[in-house]
């Protein structure tokens, strides 16, 4: 049996552009933590072609040198809501989009963030940020940096995470060393 879709399901549109950056202990310091804070944390979306949920993701990664490339820019459809992409879960409640974070460790790092769940509620028209850090081990060491930016109005421009800045900031990051 398909759910009936609310009215906002129907009228509204989201976004979600996940901007990832990864590095290991080598670019902690100057010269390499500057050109790592120099990458941008939003980006215009890519052309998504009439879906009216979008998910964006965009990996930056330490190269030679202690330069950072963009390693993969995907963009593709979202799922139905309520859906979870990357410890992100998006929910309908009325005509808003409610968001939080669900600390993943494997993806996330450490340290544990005990009640990084707080819930923002966007309204249409509004746009949100919410960033995590977190360092991971292995057979070595590397630290991740996600940016979470998420929009949601009746329709969605290309420049909606460029254009002005966010309705709402969120900032889980923890220091790491």
């Amino acid at each position: 049996m398909t759910a009936k879709l609310t009215e906002s399901e129907l009228t509204h549109q989201f976004a979600v552009q996940i901007v990832s950056v990864y590095w290991t202990k080598r670019s902690r310091g100057f010269p390499a933590a500057d050109k790592r804070n120099q990458i941008a944390r939003a980006f215009p979306l890519l052309s998504h072609t009439g879906h009216f949920h979008v998910i964006e993701r965009r990996d930056f990664r330490e190269a030679d040198g202690g330069e950072f490339a963009c390693a993969s820019i995907r963009t593709g459809p979202a799922m139905v809501l309520p859906c979870k992409i990357d410890g992100l879960v998006l929910e309908w409640r009325g005509n808003q989009l409610l968001v939080r974070l669900k600390w993943d460790k494997g993806f996330h790092g450490m340290p544990l963030r005990h009640s990084p769940s707080r819930t923002l509620t966007i309204a249409a028209g509004e746009t949100a940020q919410i960033s995590m850090n977190g360092r991971h081990s292995a057979d070595t060491q590397w630290y991740t940096q996600h940016c979470y930016n998420i929009a949601f109005a009746e329709t969605i421009a290309h420049d909606v995470f460029t254009r002005s800045s966010f309705s709402h900031l969120l900032n889980l990051e923890e220091n790491l060393f």
